[in-house]
């Protein structure tokens, strides 16, 4: 939660002091540097505190970074080299120098990153709209400050003659129509510096300009038309009704549910699918757009279920005309997981005594998620644990948000655990475990367990006595891990494995002789906070406050 203040902090400081530059650029004398006294000056003493903010910060970063040399090359160090400098200077020299104050202008690309560490942003989509607008935005901003200074100053050979007074917003006028190939002519460069600048300017605000906008039109126009969330009236009812939607299903379950001859049914209806109604579904809601809702989603994903919340009772309708009726109640609905120098290379490099853990196998956001909203939960006594994953795949925007809302517990690293050198850039020697997560909806658990056997094993060879905690889906799976020499399941070591299937059955066998049974030690097993709410009845607010106080 600290780390998360400090980043939201800076970020608040840094458009402070891009607001200040604004204010000493709205200055009729269009001068980029003044002689007023430091100590006359509201606006330098206001951006000496927040530099000196920065400064600290910088520090602070510095000594944290586990790799000094990239941390200098970051492009918010080299914002910092150009503009916390200057601030100190200009107090001996009793000078105001505009300078490079609008870099601070590229801190507006960490908005997506900020909105993810407050769980605002969720949605890959809304994440990489939210990327495009402040990369593009921060961009217009720096490039017409350097237009600013360049055409503000003059040419150095002409000894500063040939300045071209011009204000900031004029500079952004004229930086936009540019770059979008319009160019009016009204508003143009005199300087030389200021054209050599916009040659090479236009060369990327083309290409910048050419492949966002079409990205942003995209993303802006595939916003999903069934998409937010559910906000009926005060005091209404709802129902939702999900699994198998089409036309004849709605239409048969609507014509029940709303007949005239029932009494006035005062509950909306309120319909969850993953896919977007055809014309013929989409108009039979038309036509009952009093009482009838849609939205795009699926009861698999937590946040779906939030959106359409609060409801009196949830009906999932079956598909009575599927060729396999087996496969249409267990199917589940999975979603797919959608860089030079790897954004998630590197190696691992904890504080000196902290500890850490590795998990691997099928990492995905479901499956991270859950991992983590119980391994982190608030309940637990403070888990000085970090929790190292790694996997081969890049993670998508949505695992990526995930990761950066955990980001002090939590590092990602690409790698697999079937590969020597990516073992060693996790320290899988050092850390107190690893586990193996299984994919619980694999259509092939042999092969999914065969995967994790050969997981372990690698492991095993790499290190023998590193702990090791495995999913597996098939109980006769087990004996294979027996196999292995270094495979120690005492009390010393702790190897354990866990099968799915052998818990889910012995719940359900041990709840055939002792009712409740299953339900009691889900309960204890699970971690789960829960706060009372007005809308559920007392009896479900008591059970959930009970079943919080495993």
């Amino acid at each position: 939660m600290t780390g998360r203040i400090l980043v939201v902090l800076v970020f608040l400081l840094s458009i402070g002091s891009l607001v200040i530059y604004f204010i000493d650029t709205m200055k009729d004398t269009f001068q980029v540097e003044t002689c007023v006294p430091w100590s006359e000056s509201p606006t330098q003493q206001i951006d000496l505190g927040f530099n000196i903010f920065f400064l600290i910060y910088f520090f602070i970063r510095f000594i944290a970074a586990s790799d000094k040399v990239w941390f200098l090359l970051d492009r918010y160090s080299f914002v910092d080299f150009f503009t916390i400098p200057p601030s100190f200077v200009s107090i001996y020299l009793e000078r105001n120098w505009i300078g490079l104050r609008f870099l601070r202008a590229l801190r507006l690309m960490t908005v997506p990153d900020i909105l993810q560490y407050l769980n605002i942003l969720k949605i890959s989509s809304y994440i990489r709209l939210a990327q495009l607008l402040s990369i593009f935005i921060s961009t217009s901003l720096a490039g017409a400050g350097v237009i600013h200074l360049l055409e503000n100053s003059g040419d150095p050979w002409k000894d500063f003659v040939n300045s071209h007074r011009i204000s900031y917003p004029d500079c952004v006028y004229f930086l936009l129509v540019t770059i979008s190939t319009v160019g009016y002519g009204d508003i143009y460069c005199t300087t030389v510096l200021g054209r050599v600048f916009m040659v090479f300017f236009i060369l990327g605000g083309l290409a910048m300009f050419a492949s966002y906008v079409p990205e942003i039109a995209d993303l802006i126009g595939n916003r999903q038309k069934y998409g937010g969330e559910y906000k009926g009236e005060h005091g209404k009812r709802h129902i939702v009704v999900c699994g198998h939607i089409n036309y004849e299903s709605v239409s048969h379950f609507l014509q029940d549910f709303l007949h005239e001859d029932r009494e006035d049914v005062d509950v909306e209806v309120v319909f969850l699918h993953r896919v977007v109604p055809d014309l013929e579904l989409e108009g039979l809601f038309k036509r009952h757009f009093t009482k009838v809702e849609f939205f795009t989603g699926t009861v698999m994903e937590s946040n779906d279920l939030l959106r359409v919340d609060e409801s009196d009772a949830c009906l999932v309708l079956a598909n009575k005309y599927s060729s396999d009726p087996d496969a249409e109640d267990l199917v589940p609905e999975i979603a797919d997981l959608i860089g030079n120098r790897q954004k998630y290379g590197g190696e691992y490099k904890g504080e000196h005594g902290k500890r850490h853990i590795v998990v691997c196998g099928h990492i995905n956001y479901e499956s991270v998620s859950h991992f983590l909203q119980d391994f982190l939960h608030e309940d637990r006594e403070d888990v000085d644990v970090e929790v190292v994953f790694l996997h081969r795949v890049v993670p998508d925007l949505e695992l990526e948000g995930l990761f950066k809302r955990h980001f002090t517990k939590v590092e990602f690293f690409t790698g697999t655990v079937m590969e020597s050198n990516d073992l060693l850039r996790v320290k899988v020697d050092e850390s107190d475990a690893c586990l193996v997560l299984a994919n619980k909806y694999s259509s092939d658990p042999d092969a999914e367990d065969a995967a994790n056997i050969m997981r372990v094993i690698s492991i095993k060879n790499y290190c023998p006595e590193i702990r090791v905690i495995v999913q597996l889906m098939q109980y006769h799976n087990k004996a294979y891990l027996l196999n292995i020499p270094s495979w120690a399941s005492d009390w010393k070591r702790g190897d354990d494995v866990i099968c799915l299937a052998e818990l889910k059955l012995g719940f359900i066998a041990q709840s055939s002789l002792a009712p409740g049974f299953s339900t009691m030690m889900a309960n204890l097993f699970a971690m789960r906070s829960f706060k009372t709410s007005p809308h559920m009845a007392e009896w479900l607010n008591e059970y959930l406050r009970g079943a919080g106080m495993e």
